[in-house]
Parts: structure tokens; sequence; C-alpha cells
């Protein structure tokens, strides 16, 4: 849900405030009869949005056949014990 309304922003050249991102996700959660989640702050979408663009301008570099690595740590998560996929680029945009 996140990163659909931060893809439509993009798309859009619109950002969504904080306020309309929590409502919206409040509204997906009460339909379809979920737990709510912690509100998102102006400062957590700015964090988000600026290592999106940093993993954006990366990804723009790679040249075909090179791969982007993307690390990232999880605080909490049921890890497996295999490695995790790399993005590749092919010749073809």
């Amino acid at each position: 849900m996140i990163v659909g309304i931060l893809d439509m922003e993009r798309r859009m050249g619109e950002r969504v405030p904080a306020e309309e991102l929590n409502q919206k996700v409040a509204e997906y959660a009460a339909e379809n009869s979920l737990p709510r989640q912690r509100e998102v702050t102006e400062d957590d979408l700015s964090r988000v949005r600026a290592t999106r663009a940093d993993v954006f301008a990366k990804w723009d570099a790679v040249r075909p056949g090179d791969a982007l690595e993307v690390p990232f740590e999880v605080a909490h998560a049921n890890l497996r014990d295999e490695a995790a996929p790399s993005l590749h680029r092919s010749g073809a945009t």
C-alpha cells in the first residue's frame, strides 16, 4: 500500500503528506480487517524518499549486464540462510 502511494506521488510529481498516507493506510486496514500499523511521520517519509532517490540514482548508473546490490538491515524478521538475489540489468530498458 505505502509503496503504491509513493510510486503514485513519484509519477504525479506531488508529494503525499504523512497525514494523508496514514489515513489511506488506516482505511485500507479497516476495509480488510487488518490491524492498524504505527503512523508514519513526515521525517519517516523524508528518509524513505531520500533512500529511494539514492537507490534510483545508483540503478540508473548500472550498465547493462552489471548488477546492483542493495544491502539493508532488518531488525526483526524471519531470515533464511539463503542470500538475497541481486538485481541484474539486461540490455533492454
